[in-house]
């Protein structure tokens, strides 16, 4: 699977519940060191350091995903969505469809 970095998303995610809202996700969009960012409420991309929070003026399209369920009683799903930042504002989050 190798490295990664989480996401957490306080920013609304379109068509889904509380508990799916208050996952952790998992992005390859960063530089996979294990850090966690979070899209906070008011559209902004934050670096959770240890001693103070860094605001990330990013600018592009992050891809984030996570499961829930299981597959022995065949509730597994897949969650994705992408994030579109412009100039270090969120401009939406969109569900990504399976193929």
């Amino acid at each position: 699977m190798g490295m990664f970095d989480c996401i957490i998303c306080e920013f609304p995610l379109p068509n889904t519940d509380k508990e799916l809202q208050e996952e952790e996700f998992q992005t390859k969009s960063f530089e996979c060191l294990l850090e966690t960012y979070v899209i906070t409420k008011d559209r902004k991309l934050i670096l959770k350091e240890k001693n103070e929070d860094k605001i990330i003026p990013y600018h592009g399209d992050i891809i984030f995903y996570t499961s829930t369920g299981n597959h022995e009683d065949k509730t597994y799903q897949w969650h994705e969505y992408l994030a579109h930042f412009t100039h270090g504002k969120l401009e939406y989050i969109k569900k990504v469809k399976k193929q």
